[in-house]
């Protein structure tokens, strides 16, 4: 009786979780809908669509995508079923909450060759604060090195797991030549999980595009069959204001050199940053081979995951630099809108079948 009451549970979770997740694609596409409106698509282009798809997807995913770069490409991938069906598939929900842990990533990923992260400050986990050496401390050390750390440079502060209960936390936060009580007051708004690390400098190249945000490349490698794959690397360029809408993403070639046009949340293109007016096409970016073989070596020690988005920044020295690890909640959208192909390009159809869709 305890195993079909468990059983029951974990089910009404996961429905729930599932049109949860529906309702907010759908929210997000209606949202998007002064892109996609104008996009026809032909006669041909529909057939060829409901062929992969069938006719319980709408085609309005594929006239988003292509809304962004003029391209029309069979493939696409609708954010609706890679985040309601196919990341459930990919991603053991228990197992990638813990490993998604920020707290974790050092650790888990420490002997990957030629990888470096951010140097920790302090650490909390479950209301315990740790020194960057994982020596546990008491909350007024914690509050002297993050003092001793401000008064030259800047720190970042994120939270190292959901925040949980509808407490809304920014997502990563910067600061500098804080006191002891600012610190203080720091540490209570964020509770406890959280992680305060130095702040990255970019690599001289990225830097000459814009040098007053941190650029990061996302990656994201898959498992199917007995292979490791990975999609094309996209650069996300910070601009002034905050958040994901204000970001700009670009195609990076495997060369490091950045494609023509970078696009907005909202659609807009651009051929220069438009806060410093730098060009983007043909510039090229230190160690992009390097991030992809990182990403490999790290999705090996990774078990039980099938899925996994890596960000990575380029430092001063040319050094990848593992920011972030995403095991849930990954967007497959910014990458089909950057490159005009679907995601999983030839393996589309191996990807529907782990969903019951394929043809």
């Amino acid at each position: 009786m305890k195993q079909f009451i468990k059983h029951l549970l974990a089910s009404l979770e996961s429905g729930y979780r599932y049109i949860h997740i529906y309702r907010h694609e759908k929210a997000a596409l209606v949202a998007k809908k002064h892109l996609w409106k104008e996009i026809q698509l032909t006669a041909e282009q529909q057939k060829e669509i409901r062929g992969i798809y069938g006719n319980r997807v709408s085609n309005k995913w594929h006239r988003l995508y292509q809304a962004y770069t003029g391209r029309y490409n069979k493939d696409y991938f609708p954010e609706i079923l890679f985040s309601a069906k196919l990341e459930p598939v990919l991603c053991p929900r228990d197992i990638c909450t813990v490993l998604q842990d920020k707290s974790l990533v050092e650790i888990l990923y420490a002997s990957v060759p030629g990888l470096k992260f951010p140097k920790t400050i302090v650490l909390n986990c479950s209301g315990i604060y740790y020194d960057g050496n994982r020596n546990i401390i008491n909350r007024d050390l914690a509050i002297g090195y993050v003092e001793y750390w401000s008064r030259n440079a800047d720190f970042i502060i994120k939270p190292t797991i959901n925040a949980g209960s509808g407490k809304k936390l920014p997502e990563a936060r910067k600061e500098s030549g804080l006191g002891k009580d600012q610190i203080g007051e720091l540490f209570d708004r964020y509770g406890e999980n959280y992680i305060i690390q130095e702040c990255i400098t970019n690599c001289g190249e990225l830097n000459s595009i814009y040098d007053k945000a941190l650029h990061t490349f996302q990656v994201m490698t898959y498992i199917l069959g007995d292979k490791l794959y990975h999609t094309p690397p996209v650069l996300r360029l910070g601009r002034s204001g905050s958040g994901t809408e204000q970001e700009l993403y670009i195609g990076v070639g495997n060369d490091g050199r950045l494609r023509r046009e970078a696009y907005s949340y909202e659609g807009e293109r651009y051929i220069v940053h438009p806060d410093s007016g730098a060009v983007f096409e043909n510039v090229e970016i230190p160690g992009v081979q390097k991030i992809i073989e990182c990403a490999f070596f790290c999705h090996k020690k990774t078990p039980h995951t099938k899925f996994i988005t890596w960000d990575f920044a380029v430092d001063k020295n040319n050094n990848p630099v593992l920011i972030e690890v995403n095991m849930l909640g990954h967007s497959s959208w910014f990458l089909q809108l950057v490159y005009g192909e679907g995601i999983f390009g030839e393996h589309t159809k191996q990807m529907l079948e782990l969903i019951g869709m394929g043809q």
